[in-house]
């Protein structure tokens, strides 16, 4: 299980203080209080805070005079056995909670809490301890009473594993003046005896055994309702962990210094942002979220990708990042996720880390179509009326299987959806999917019908979407949010029916004998030819016209305007100072049509026009939209030239026109181009630069800032946006995505690049353009692949659309990726010996790298016979079959080593 933590770093002049706050459940939660300064101490608001002019994520209190409520949480005065904490106050086995932190860039000196003395009894309940510390009449500690304070890493599901440090500190509090039913709230500020290197983890403070007899003193932490963060809680005798909580937490400061950074080279695995868990795709891309977290800037970052235990590349970002600076790098290789169940991971192998942060995260894909709501009954789907063929009444579900069912849509007919909902009435999303191609997703383009503002649809065959004739589950879901297709969701519900699409009498019907084309050759630099039969079962000529589109390497998010993505999560609540959404404007407008191969390149993020443009409130100075096209993904266009902007805007008239070289993917660099542009409104509009900007491979931010603040501004697809890329918005000299601010789409902008074509957009072409078939007969499409000026580690992936006169699939799509390695897949496998690490190259070798210099390497069958034998550290093994190996390294010294080598082939 994998939680989400909201860190923060908090800087001063001389002092660096890390807050991290994590939260407890109400129905733990111990009392409550009001917030008194009763002695009117000048010093509460200092000794309440952590140190001046750091930036914090919530207070301890707002102020010293303010009342309000807080909850608690009992840390353990000791730890006595169950018998003891019986008979002394009939309490349960002790728990002991732990605190979340996470991008902690210093080390750790110091540790600043507040909290109240209490005892617990059993007639009267929490009751106000003078004992511990021996307070005086004057509300003073005079003795230091003792404080366990440790630091532990966090293990795999989210919990404390690794204990890293622990101290026994002996600490008197200091009165702020504050106080509640629990009693007064004492500040306690530890310096440790050994600074804690400890990127991210967990924290924990209880009081301790001061010796002598069963104390009657609880220690009670202060807390803050408006926090984020979390925390766990544990039964000290069983070990067991609660889950974390996310309300009513309490507050621990973190102290440091810039000066004693955690580590000089440091890098941390974020999060692993596709694939989906429930991607089904054979080559699905892996984007990954990596951060410094070190003092000294990164040039070598390295990431090795991992599909279950099969190492499946091994990929150096080629990008300085600067100290606590954030890059998003999708790889350039692919991952094959239709299998029922695997875990996708990133390591960070980065030469010269020092470890102290997360070195890996993963993913568990198990494609599946599944969806429910988490609780039943709040609002679900009462009845469904589909045409006259299904009518279905139900009580409430989370999820509701009546694939049985089958309504039949044929084309140029008009399929009526009605259904009513029951339950609560709470503000609510209606949205319906169907599975046109039949593939067992619902990601491609057009799968997503719509929303519906009532309760019904009119459903019909979509346009410019891939269409497969026969049975399509269709998918209706009422939720209380606006959910994606699959997975949970808190309140609604999901059913499910067949759609049958049905052809007609008379027409074409086309019928392919491949549905994707992998090009992985030996060697990798033979021009080959493939050919795709084309199959016409209909009664009527069928005529195909075929256009190549190409995707780049290291391209987030989707690879084509109309290819398939992945849905990203839900955007949460936004919390900026901006609002978006999108408005609905006229009849939906067509993007400009794909050029011809030979023409311009054009790339965007978004899908077709959806007829609505973004609209946002809340700014005080007209808007700025962009597009980061990244780097490592414009190489392989380096030497074209960035020529015009396509983008569909609303009611605008005027705008500038910008771009932005490279400095982060959270700012842009220096202004390249700002140019005046007249726009027609409500339409697209093609914006020629006047001088074409060279692509040299670095980020560019493409941009256009309508004149118009307060109108309906730049248009957006239907989502899910491309987050940070394809939906980044300035206001008030400030960058968000639009994604974070509730508008979960990609802004309508497509940039043009002209001029020689380079080898990642040519290396695939076409015999012929057209392809006409007679009834009952077969014709070929002939695709001619030329690898030989490719990077033998990338793969390469275009698609051939074709537009036929077939009524039902009038668009075909027959993706190609182009792998010049012997392991279509991509799945290499690493092995290693005391002395040696072997990896299986995406050409079809095994490589030798460590300390020891290699004289040769021998793979041996199973059986015993020589596979292939190599004077040096590369061996090839293209052409052998898929199994185990037996790999015998020869050192330059006379000593071998061997090691078992898994090759895996599909």
């Amino acid at each position: 299980m994998k939680h989400t933590l909201l860190p923060a770093i908090l800087k001063t002049g001389g002092t660096t203080l890390c807050l991290w706050l994590a939260a407890l459940s109400p129905a733990q939660a111990q009392g409550s209080g009001d917030y008194v300064n009763d002695k009117g101490d000048p010093k509460a608001a200092e000794l309440l805070a952590c140190p001046a002019n750091t930036i914090l994520s919530g207070p301890f209190v707002m102020t010293p005079t303010t009342t309000g409520s807080t909850t608690w949480w009992p840390g353990v005065s000791q730890i006595p056995s169950d018998q003891e904490m019986t008979d002394a106050y009939g309490l349960a086995t002790p728990k002991k909670v732990y605190r979340a932190f996470s991008n902690c860039r210093y080390a750790i000196d110091g540790v600043k809490f507040v909290g109240a003395w209490a005892y617990y009894d059993m007639m009267v309940g929490y009751i106000v301890s003078n004992t511990r510390g021996k307070i005086d009449s004057n509300y003073n500690m005079t003795e230091p009473q003792n404080f366990e304070i440790s630091f532990y890493k966090m293990d795999g599901n989210g919990y404390p594993g690794e204990e890293v440090y622990k101290e026994i500190v002996s600490l008197k509090g200091d009165l702020t003046g504050v106080g509640g039913t629990l009693g007064r709230y004492y500040a306690f500020t530890a310096q440790l005896k050994q600074s804690v290197k400890l990127e991210e983890g967990f924290v924990s403070i209880s009081a301790a055994q001061n010796g002598g007899p069963f104390s009657d003193g609880w220690f009670f932490l202060l807390g803050n309702e408006k926090s984020g963060g979390y925390s766990v809680t544990q039964e000290v005798t069983s070990g067991h962990f609660n889950e974390p909580y996310t309300k009513s937490p309490a507050i621990y400061c973190l102290l440091g210094s810039p000066d004693k950074p955690i580590a000089e080279h440091a890098l941390k695995v974020m999060n692993i942002i596709s694939p989906q868990p429930t991607d089904g795709s054979r080559q699905a891309k892996v984007t990954v979220e990596v951060m410094n977290v070190g003092a000294q800037a990164i040039d070598n970052a390295t990431l090795e990708l991992y599909r279950d235990d099969d190492l499946v590349a091994t990929e150096q970002l080629d990008r300085r990042i600067e100290p606590g600076e954030g890059y998003t790098y999708t790889f350039a290789a692919r991952v094959d996720c239709s299998e029922k169940y695997q875990y996708i991971t990133v390591k960070n192998v980065t030469p010269g880390d020092e470890g102290v942060s997360t070195g890996q995260q993963l993913v568990e894909v198990e494609p599946a179509l599944t969806s429910e709501a988490e609780t039943a009954g709040a609002i679900y789907l009462a009845s469904v009326k589909v045409g006259s063929a299904i009518d279905q009444s139900s009580g409430a579900s989370k999820y509701s299987d009546y694939t049985e069912q089958k309504a039949t849509l044929r084309p140029g007919e008009s399929l009526p959806i009605d259904f009513t909902l029951g339950g609560n009435d709470y503000r609510h999303y209606n949205k319906l999917w169907v599975d046109w191609n039949g593939n067992g997703s619902f990601a491609d383009k057009g799968d997503f019908v719509g929303y519906s503002q009532t309760t019904h649809f009119d459903l019909t065959l979509p346009e410019g979407v891939e269409v497969t004739p026969g049975d399509k589950r269709l998918r209706l879901i009422v939720s209380t949010e606006d959910t994606q297709p699959t997975g949970t969701y808190a309140y609604g519900e999901t059913e499910d029916y067949t759609l049958t699409v049905e052809r007609p009498a008379n027409g074409a019907a086309v019928a392919l004998s491949a549905d994707e084309v992998n090009a992985g050759l030996p060697g990798g630099t033979t021009e080959t030819t493939t050919d795709v039969t084309l199959t016409n079962t209909g009664n009527q000529t069928l005529t195909t016209t075929w256009a190549l589109s190409y995707s780049l390497p290291h391209t987030p998010g989707g690879a084509f305007a109309d290819a398939r993505t992945n849905p990203l999560p839900a955007p949460t609540a936004a919390t900026a100072p901006l609002h978006a959404e999108a408005v609905a404007v006229g009849a939906p407008a067509k993007a400009p049509a794909a050029p011809a191969a030979d023409e311009a390149f054009t790339f965007g993020y978004a899908g077709d026009y959806n007829n609505h443009t973004i609209k946002l409130s809340g700014s005080q100075s007209p808007l700025t939209f962009a597009q980061l096209y990244p780097g490592e993904m414009l190489r392989a266009i380096k030497g074209m030239e960035l020529s015009a902007l396509d983008v569909y805007v609303g009611d605008q008239t005027s705008g500038t026109l910008i771009v932005y070289g490279q400095k982060s993917q959270q700012e842009p660099g220096a202004q390249l181009v700002s140019q005046q542009v007249a726009l027609k409104s409500n339409q697209w509009n093609t914006l020629t630069l006047d001088s074409p900007l060279a692509v040299d491979g670095s980020d560019l931010w493409v941009c256009l800032q309508p004149s118009d603040k307060d109108q309906s501004q730049l248009g957006c697809d239907a989502g899910p946006a491309v987050a940070g890329f394809s939906d980044l918005i300035l206001s008030d000299g400030k960058w968000y995505r639009a994604s974070d601010l509730g508008l979960n789409a990609s802004t309508c902008m497509r940039a043009r690049f002209t001029g020689n074509r380079t080898p990642a957009i040519s290396w695939l072409s076409l015999l012929q353009s057209n392809v006409d078939v007679q009834p009952g007969q077969s014709g070929q499409l002939t695709l001619t692949v030329d690898p030989s000026q490719l990077d033998k580690q990338t793969v390469y992936e275009a698609v051939a659309l074709g537009t036929t006169n077939d009524p039902v699939r009038s668009l075909v799509k027959i993706p190609v990726y182009l792998r010049p390695a012997g392991i279509a897949t991509g799945i290499a496998s690493v092995s290693r010996t005391d002395g040696t690490t072997l990896r299986i190259t995406a050409d079809g070798a095994i490589e030798a790298t460590g300390d020891r210099q290699v004289a040769g390497l021998t793979a041996y069958r199973v059986n015993g016979s020589i596979a292939a034998s190599v004077e040096g550290t590369r061996l090839d093994l293209r052409g052998q079959q898929s199994g185990v190996y037996l790999v015998e390294v020869r050192y330059a010294d006379g000593t071998t080593e061997t090691a078992a080598v898994s090759v895996r082939r599909r």
